[in-house]
């Protein structure tokens, strides 16, 4: 993981502890539970959005904005919202957080040659994150070894080692191939070309094993040759 994207886990975790986590202590049926997610979202996003400049480049909120109408309804959960946009950061990356707020990097629709089905993929990527709750829980663990690390005044460095492996790693590989699967049939159902996923992965391929720059990128993520096959397998 990048460094912008580590110092983003230290900026929203005091959001997430002020918002008290309505996502964990909600009560009542499955729409309260998703209503206090998206209430949390949003507090999380306007911290984020207050550290970064968004793209407001017309072309590319223009092509954020389709993606949204295609797939969106597509996820057929009808209380779930999506909230597609694109920072300004040297990072290639994306990532989302609870209550659908999507981000990509402008350097990642680079290299993406701003095509819709590879940028479709990695959108549907980040919103089976969302709505597997893997965004909420990964949070909720980083606000969690905040809050342990503040309380240590000493600085304990074993704690601070588990809240910055927490970001660097990112989700688990179970969640990483599961959100590449959701993001290939949920493509498939917006009508983009779902082999779109494969072929950036193919592109990424050989640049995952390259030192520095989009290595990065990889570090939290399975190897890319098996996600390749994982979505071979989704797609057959």
């Amino acid at each position: 993981m990048s460094s912008f994207f580590f110092k983003l886990g230290k900026r929203i975790a005091p959001a997430v502890l002020k918002g008290q986590w309505l996502y964990q202590t909600a009560v009542g049926d499955e729409r309260d539970i998703l209503r206090a997610e998206y209430q949390m979202g949003c507090q999380l996003a306007a911290s984020f959005q207050s550290a970064v400049r968004l793209d407001a480049d017309p072309t590319v909120r223009q092509l954020l904005g389709l993606l949204e109408r295609r797939l969106v309804p597509c996820v057929r959960i009808p209380q779930r919202r999506f909230a597609v946009r694109c920072v300004l950061v040297a990072d290639t990356n994306a990532f989302a957080l609870p209550g659908g707020f999507v981000y990509v990097s402008r350097p990642l629709l680079e290299f993406c040659r701003f095509d819709p089905d590879e940028i479709a993929f990695v959108v549907g990527h980040e919103m089976a994150h969302v709505v597997y709750r893997h965004a909420a829980d990964r949070v909720f663990a980083l606000s969690v070894t905040s809050l342990a690390t503040r309380w240590v005044t000493a600085g304990n460095p074993m704690l601070t080692g588990i809240a910055g492996r927490l970001v660097a790693e990112g989700y688990s590989r179970s969640q990483e191939l599961e959100a590449d699967t959701y993001a290939a049939r949920l493509t498939r159902a917006a009508q983009f070309n779902p082999q779109a996923g494969i072929a950036l992965l193919r592109r990424l391929l050989p640049l995952s094993r390259q030192p520095g720059g989009l290595a990065q990128f990889f570090a939290s993520h399975p190897p890319v040759s098996e996600r390749i096959e994982n979505l071979q397998s989704s797609l057959a």
